[in-house]
């Protein structure tokens, strides 16, 4: 989505050219009204124009008298006075801002009042969009100085089009702090604009952080029509904090580089936050030999968590690794006489299976940091609970850093402390629908539509598909990391995908003719299989004979190795693999 970027350089061009007319119109208004003769105007005009004053040289001819010589000197700095006027005005952001928010074209609304939202006008900026933030709030005068972008206007939908430029913006994002909240107040502006017509608006972006209740909403945006015009999707802050994390560190790397059989997740806190980590460790960490990914959950509060997790996901505690504690980290002691049965059983799966990393997503940053440096003294005092630090930051990396002693941590490091910083970069990228990961989810489903035994609910477009199946083909984009360290290619230190060397892509290139015949494609099956798994279970898909979407029961939620798994089903899994890897080929060669 190309978005234009902010018109300031046309602003001035604009002030140029009325500053010049008002010059024009000045000189001749004055010349006129002391009845000049319509000879001597171009003389004067051109002279006006040049200067803003005119020049000795152009008053010393005897026909031009005191009269001509003040009216022409006053029309020119009328001119002036209205061309430095207009220069003010466009130099200012807020008048900037307000003089051209009737003709702006391309810009972002981000509607609500949250740190969210500020944040995410800042990254738009960031990324050359055009942000308009929107609150109903009043804005103290003390704010005015340091956000110059904000308005304050009745949050309805024929303000938000007659004052913010609603049916001429590219894209609207709504935060309202709360998910029913931002459901209340982007449902009306939904069928406004299926009354009144989208106008250019390409994206409207909801933050709803429940997922079920996410589906709920779409599935109300779909119903109203808009979809083969306006695409309506749900964001939520922690899931794409949780995949960036994964992303930019691949569990998998560090399992391999330690020797471990597969990997083992340790996170503390199970907060929202803290459910989208796990969802991401078993959905990204399925890759080359390793076994399937274990994750052990320690909070205070575990038992009534894990009965929760049950009810919302049935069946995932008893497919899946996952193992709860309840346990308060900064209340219990680790070591010494007074150490509990839940240090026991948490020091017993470690030995089982050693840890890969530790994820602290404690509800506030100074719970983080203490629950970090009790885990690094128990650390270098017993050698147990080893492996890395995750943990969330809410500011820098060295604000929060400074007291952890932050350093690049090796992926065969048994210890360090690794930031987590809020993804505010990514997000805006996917407002904007130019993040690469989300161009390869819509190239999957483009994909499976081409192919056979397609379901009646996923035989839709990107726009109108439901959330679970969009959802579902964004993890398997998240997924082409392991897949291309699973054929060997090297991957790089953060979130990008790699350039390809010259062997690489000659690798890629071979396995995209090769097809069925190959063994690294059936290997890669195998693992893409366990991973649709996975992300099936996880949005409460169970296992039953015939499909039905609306209960989610899919036939097909069985072991690879399973009779009932043909040849077709795993051509599918093999069809989305080379999918992927045209679209590697294609970004290299793209750039």
């Amino acid at each position: 989505m190309k978005v234009k970027q902010h018109p300031e350089g046309a602003i001035r061009v604009i002030a140029t050219i009325i500053a010049l007319a008002t010059l024009v119109c000045g000189s001749t208004g004055w010349a006129l009204k002391f009845g000049l003769s319509l000879e001597t105007l171009p003389v004067i005009l051109v002279r006006t124009i040049w200067l803003f004053i005119p020049r000795p040289e152009v008053m010393s001819d005897p026909a031009n008298n005191a009269i001509l010589k003040a009216g022409a000197t006053l029309g020119a700095l009328s001119g002036g006075v209205g061309a430095f006027t207009i220069w003010m005005a466009a130099a200012n952001a807020k008048l900037s801002h307000i003089l051209t928010r009737f003709v702006r074209r391309g810009h972002t609304i981000v509607v609500g009042d949250t740190q969210l939202t500020r944040r995410m006008v800042k990254a738009l900026a960031a990324e050359g969009a055009v942000p308009v933030h929107v609150t109903d709030r009043l804005i103290a005068r003390q704010e005015r100085k340091t956000d110059d972008l904000r308005m304050t206007l009745d949050l309805t939908p024929e303000t938000l089009a007659r004052k913010a430029g609603m049916l001429r913006a590219s894209s609207v994002v709504i935060d309202m702090g709360s998910d029913a909240d931002t459901m209340v107040m982007a449902k009306p502006i939904l069928k406004w604009l299926e009354r009144n017509g989208p106008g250019t608006v390409k994206h409207m972006a909801v933050r709803i952080a429940d997922p079920f209740l996410a589906d709920m909403f779409l599935e109300f945006a779909q119903k109203i029509g808009l979809g083969k015009l306006v695409r309506v999707s749900a964001f939520d802050e922690n899931r794409v904090a949780a995949r960036h994390a994964l992303s930019s560190h691949p569990l998998f790397l560090r399992a391999a580089a330690r020797g471990q059989s597969r990997v083992h997740a340790l996170i503390v806190g199970f907060g929202d936050f803290g459910e989208k980590l796990f969802d991401q460790v078993m959905l990204t960490s399925i890759a080359g030999d390793l076994e399937m990914p274990r994750v052990t959950i320690v909070d205070r509060d575990a038992q009534r968590l894990q009965r929760q997790f049950a009810t919302r996901r049935p069946g995932v505690c008893e497919s899946l690794a996952v193992t709860f504690i309840e346990m308060d980290l900064g209340a219990v002691p680790l070591e010494g006489a007074y150490v509990g049965e839940q240090v026991a059983e948490l020091v017993a799966a470690e030995a089982e299976d050693p840890l890969t990393a530790i994820f602290l997503t404690l509800p506030t940053p100074a719970d983080n940091i203490r629950a970090a440096l009790l885990l690094q003294r128990h650390y270098e005092r017993n050698k147990t609970l080893a492996a890395p630090i995750f943990y969330r930051s809410r500011g820098t990396a060295g604000i929060d850093g400074s007291l952890l002693e932050i350093r690049d941590v090796p992926d065969n490091a048994d210890h360090g402390f690794i930031p987590l910083p809020s993804p505010d970069e990514r997000l805006a990228r996917f407002v904007l629908g130019e993040a690469d990961l989300e161009k390869l989810a819509r190239k999957l489903h483009e994909n499976y539509l081409t192919g056979a035994g397609q379901s009646a609910t996923a035989s839709r477009s990107w726009n109108n598909l439901p959330e679970t199946m969009r959802r579902s083909n964004i993890r398997a984009a998240d997924h082409l990391k392991a897949k291309l360290w699973t054929l060997g290619i090297g991957l790089p230190l953060g979130e990008g995908l790699p350039v390809l060397s010259d062997e690489d892509r000659e690798t890629l290139k071979q396995l995209r003719e090769s097809r069925k015949s190959n063994k690294v494609l059936g290997k890669l099956a195998r693992i893409e299989h366990d991973r649709w798994m996975v992300d099936r279970q996880l949005d409460g898909w169970v296992y039953g004979p015939d499909r039905d979407d609306t209960r989610r029961i899919h036939p097909k939620l069985v072991a690879f190795d399973d009779l009932s798994m043909t040849q077709e089903d795993i051509d599918k899994d093999v069809q989305q693999i080379l999918t992927a890897v045209d679209h590697m080929l294609e970004k290299d060669t793209t750039g």
